[in-house]
């Protein structure tokens, strides 16, 4: 058998059609049984049998034995659709002739031999290709010894690099399998913790990477208070922080930081009222407050409802800012927190490792959300969170940081209440606030700020309301106010009885009721049937003549009280009269009789 054995790998590759039975191979074989033939379907490795009649898509034929350039096999059945069909050559390596010392020298049997050697020298290269070798050019792994055998080991390179060793245990690739999850969430957010990688923001962490902090991070780190944190992280919002971030205003917050004080800035925190606040909140007004702030007067307001009075109460609407500053200044702590917090959090994975941190790190690590940080990472911001960053401060914000002051939060962020924020981060509403933050304040806040009396402030908040106010509220003036209040059983009898029209009244009517008549410009009383005219003069005139000659005619006329007597003379002509009193302490009245 004489072949030519040419350059060609003895293995071939198919990826049958639907039925396909017939296969090429393109390099030369010997015999059909040299011939393997492996269909790959699934996954699932199967080898096919030879036969000379194959009857069967397991079974097949073989063409082309001994000759050069190959031949071909065929099945006994059609190919399933993508079924992967593998042909290579499997020569046994073996000599299976011997040439004798002597006699004739058999040539074709050599150069079948021959072919045979080149043969298997293919099979050996082909091999080598599915086993794992170094490049040519390699100056580290030539001549490598694979070290024995371990149990659960890993083979990798030892740490001089120059020889392979079974290091790391299957339990360790096991632990990180088992971590798969967190790293496939760390890796969708590579962007993020490349932003947040920087010395500024490791300095932050410092600070914000308490255990504290990452509760309240929980908290807050949702998409609605993401939100709040764009609209409210502006360079007015940080500015308005710094003004408000004192020692003073601190301490003004933690006496603020209450549900109850929450609920009045609601009703309170509006332009009309922000409006009244900038009347109001003057040293002259807060003194005023001081006097009229009180149950009592309150309660005497609520007797007197006049427009004065009520003008007095829109002065005090003061607390109006008390109120404003007390979700300024909590907000602003909490969104500083929510800021600065929750990016501490991705970055310090020691702590922040979690699932749920890793969820809120894809909420805020995104660039608008670092540009806020730029804002709030400066040395005056870190000063005031210095000042901030207190046991009683972080207790409020313990306080602050529930789901109910976070819905506030969502109700109160909008560009409206930011626009509030604004006007009221002045430093003399600063000052104002100082002066409005104390104990005493807050109480008479609880007593004046309900809807009614907000709705009387929006009526009576004008700057010549204010001015009256400041004239009626000296001590002296809420000192007759307290005595008008006292007697108002009495002021309400004779509001009653008097009555000014302009005819007589004829509704409501009662024994002794006074009744002022425009029309006949007349006073008059009421006898229980009708009513009579009181005039100037209610004498009946007596006239005396000269031809009066009866004797006591004008004594008659009179009546005499109690130790007085009357003494006619001189009847008919210059009639006089003696009046004499037994008793001088007595108050002596003349009136004409009958």
């Amino acid at each position: 058998m004489s072949i030519t054995i040419s350059d060609t790998e003895p293995r071939v590759q198919y990826t049958a059609s639907s039925g396909q039975t017939a296969f090429s191979v393109g390099f030369e074989f010997f015999n059909n049984s040299d011939l393997v033939v492996v269909k790959t379907a699934s996954s699932t490795d199967t080898t096919l049998t030879y036969s000379a009649t194959p009857s069967s898509a397991a079974q097949y034929s073989v063409a082309g034995a001994g000759v050069s350039g190959g031949g071909s096999i065929t099945l006994g059945g059609g190919a399933t659709l993508n079924d992967i069909y593998t042909i290579y050559r499997n020569l046994p390596v073996a000599r299976t002739t011997d040439f004798s010392a002597s006699g004739s020298f058999p040539v074709e049997t050599l150069n079948t031999e021959l072919d045979k050697v080149i043969a298997m020298t293919q099979q050996v290269e082909r091999d080598l290709k599915f086993s794992p070798r170094a490049a040519a050019t390699t100056s580290t792994a030539y001549n490598l010894t694979f070290p024995e055998l371990e149990a659960n080991k890993i083979l990798s390179v030892n740490s001089a690099g120059t020889a392979v060793e079974f290091d790391q245990t299957t339990t360790d690739v096991s632990t990180v399998a088992g971590l798969a999850t967190e790293i496939a969430a760390l890796s969708a957010v590579d962007t993020e913790i490349g932003l947040l990688g920087t010395s500024a923001v490791i300095t932050d962490l410092g600070i914000l990477g308490t255990a504290d902090v990452v509760t309240d991070m929980n908290v807050l780190g949702t998409a609605d208070v993401v939100s709040d944190m764009n609209t409210l992280a502006t360079s007015d919002i940080v500015s308005d922080m710094n003004t408000l971030a004192t020692s003073a205003n601190v301490t003004a917050m933690g006496l603020l930081g209450n549900s109850t004080t929450v609920t009045n800035m609601g009703l309170l925190g509006t332009s009309a009222v922000i409006t009244d606040m900038g009347l109001l909140g003057t040293s002259a007004v807060i003194t005023d407050m001081d006097l009229l702030g009180t149950s009592d007067c309150v309660a005497d307001m609520a007797i007197l409802g006049t427009s004065d009075v009520v003008a007095d109460l829109n002065t005090l609407a003061t607390s109006a800012i008390v109120t404003d500053m007390d979700l300024l200044a909590t907000s602003a702590n909490v969104t500083a927190m929510g800021l600065l917090g929750t990016s501490a959090n991705v970055t310090a994975m020691g702590l922040l490792g979690t699932s749920a941190a890793v969820t809120d790190m894809a909420l805020l690590g995104d660039s608008a959300v670092i540009a806020d940080m730029a804002l709030l990472a400066d040395a005056d911001v870190i000063s005031d969170m210095n000042d901030l960053a207190t046991s009683d401060i972080i207790s409020d914000l313990n306080t602050l940081a529930s789901s109910s002051i976070v819905t506030d939060m969502d109700l109160l962020a909008t560009s409206a209440n930011v626009t509030a924020m604004g006007l009221l981060g002045t430093s003399g509403n600063v000052t104002a606030m100082g002066l409005l933050g104390t104990s005493a304040v807050v109480t008479d806040l609880d007593l004046l700020g309900t809807s009614s009396v907000v709705t009387d402030l929006d009526i009576l908040g004008t700057s010549g309301n204010v001015t009256n106010m400041a004239t009626l509220g000296a001590s002296g003036v809420v000192a007759n106010i307290a005595t008008v209040a006292s007697n108002i059983a009495d002021v309400n009898t004779f509001a009653t009885r008097y009555r000014i029209a302009s005819s007589d009244p004829v509704s409501s009517l009662d024994e002794g009721d006074l009744a002022y008549n425009t029309t006949s410009n007349a006073l008059k009383y009421y006898d229980g049937s009708s009513w009579n005219a009181i005039t100037s003069d209610t004498d009946v005139k007596t006239l005396v003549s000269a031809n009066d000659t009866t004797a006591g005619y004008l004594n008659g006329k009179l009546v005499a009280g109690s130790n007085v007597t009357f003494t006619e003379n001189s009847d008919g002509s210059d009639e006089t009269l003696t009046i004499a009193a037994t008793d001088n302490s007595v108050v002596m009245a003349i009136a004409l009789g009958a």
